[in-house]
């Protein structure tokens, strides 16, 4: 479908166009969006090939997100939205902790899965040096600290709550996920349920001993 620089308004040849949403069309721009910074990088890409992919002008291109910069940031906060979403689904169903943080773990996986040109766009180091790119991106890795920060705490020992080691710990877990992300690329065939399963086998055993009270001094 073709989207026209008038809002769909306009005739062709002859026959009125279907008007699409706006919500449909954002999410349209974004998807290619999305798409082409995954393939080519930021700096390689163009608003015009985004445009032209997407079947609407570039006029409306800009009209809606300004700027090539504030495109990508909007591609990055929705897929920090989707992230967040995937994460607290897997919380959600777990009953334990232990399958609670399997199944965010999961969950993760499966959304890296299901976007792969998003994964590749978030890896554009170049970009994400500095700059509002650079800050949205640690802004979504905090937000997934606080997410595994608040699970420990809320399965730790009653009145044990050392926050330096909460948050140590979520980090360190939400970074072994990143980057495991980016050793998994080279191995397509583990599944997001076989991937968890075995980064269970690292976290858990340890994760188990600090719900019990255990500490570990030199």
């Amino acid at each position: 479908m073709s989207i026209t620089s008038q809002d769909d308004a306009g005739l062709s040849g002859g026959e009125p166009r279907r008007r699409m949403p706006r919500a449909e069309r954002e999410a349209l721009m974004l998807d290619v969006a999305e798409k082409i910074f995954g393939e080519l990088g930021y700096q390689a890409s163009s608003m015009d090939e985004i445009a032209a992919r997407a079947g609407v002008s570039k006029p409306m291109l800009y009209h809606y997100y300004g700027s090539k910069e504030r495109l990508f940031l909007a591609c990055l906060r929705r897929a920090r939205d989707g992230m967040r979403a995937a994460i607290l689904a897997g919380v959600g169903v777990g009953t334990r902790p232990d399958e609670q943080l399997y199944l965010a773990l999961v969950g993760w996986y499966r959304f890296i899965d299901e976007h792969p040109a998003l994964w590749t766009m978030m890896l554009d180091e170049g970009l994400l040096e500095f700059g509002p790119g650079a800050e949205e991106i640690e802004s979504i890795r905090s937000e997934h600290t606080e997410l595994i920060a608040a699970l420990i705490l809320s399965h730790g020992p009653p009145g044990r709550s050392d926050m330096v080691e909460v948050e140590l710990i979520a980090a360190a877990i939400s970074g072994a996920g990143e980057r495991i992300t980016r050793w998994r690329s080279r191995h397509p065939d583990l599944t997001p349920e076989r991937t968890a399963r075995h980064l269970m086998q690292l976290l858990w055993v340890g994760m188990s001993g600090i719900a019990q009270g255990a500490v570990w001094e030199p």
